[in-house]
């Protein structure tokens, strides 16, 4: 038996070994430098290429309360606070300011109240006839307390003050104070109110007006 055969089918098994593991090396090297090609050329492009910043769309709305929002130090496009606007208006403007030709602007064409006590025809004219006699009648003015706004909804705590001097109701003029206390939601589209549904005291407000008994 040869001795240095053992040697040389070793040192054969370990050239053959040899030889498939540098192969090997070799496939791996040329792959990765072949995946590197294909990768180089897609980097440069992305490095190289100008960004172009997208434009910045504000949602659709009211201008005239998107500048309120904003003279206030609330960033412009901010649709939350441009519908507090407007329903503060409804309220500053509208109701107590008796700027009633402001109805169309504030209000949508289909603009419906939801009101059991106060029944009003659509749109912004309905309205507009609905809060007259409160405002003639009751010399009415009315009193926000808290407003909170979420998404397209803007909800309101607020007051009505004045002094019986007309026919309201049906009821006589009887010179009595009036105060009752409400809450309204509003739901805004566009940037105009589109929705408004109010409860208010009616019960106290009879009671001032001697109507119903006090208990």
């Amino acid at each position: 038996m040869d001795p240095g055969a053992g040697r040389r089918s070793d040192s054969g098994l370990r050239g053959q070994l040899g030889l498939d593991v540098h192969g090997r090396e070799e496939y791996d090297q040329e792959a990765q430098e072949s995946v590197a090609v294909q990768i180089r050329p897609a980097r440069t492009r992305v490095g190289t290429a100008p960004l172009v910043p997208l434009p910045v769309r504000s949602p659709p709305g009211n201008p005239r309360f998107q500048r309120r929002a904003a003279a206030d130090g609330t960033p412009k496009g901010d649709e939350m606070a441009d519908n507090e606007a407007v329903v503060r208006s409804w309220f500053d403007d509208f109701a107590n300011g008796r700027k009633l030709d402001m109805a169309s602007e504030l209000m949508t064409s289909d603009y419906t109240y939801h009101d059991p006590h106060a029944p009003s025809d659509p749109g912004p004219d309905g309205m507009v006839e609905t809060i007259r006699p409160y405002q003639d009648a009751l010399n009415g003015r009315w009193e926000i307390h808290d407003v909170v706004a979420s998404g397209d909804k803007v909800a309101v705590r607020w007051s009505g003050h004045g002094t019986h001097s007309g026919e309201v109701m049906g009821i006589a003029p009887t010179g009595n104070e009036v105060e009752v206390e409400a809450l309204s939601l509003f739901r805004l589209q566009n940037g105009k109110i589109a929705e408004h549904w109010a409860v208010w005291d009616t019960l106290t407000m009879l009671q001032q007006l001697g109507v119903v008994p006090a208990e």
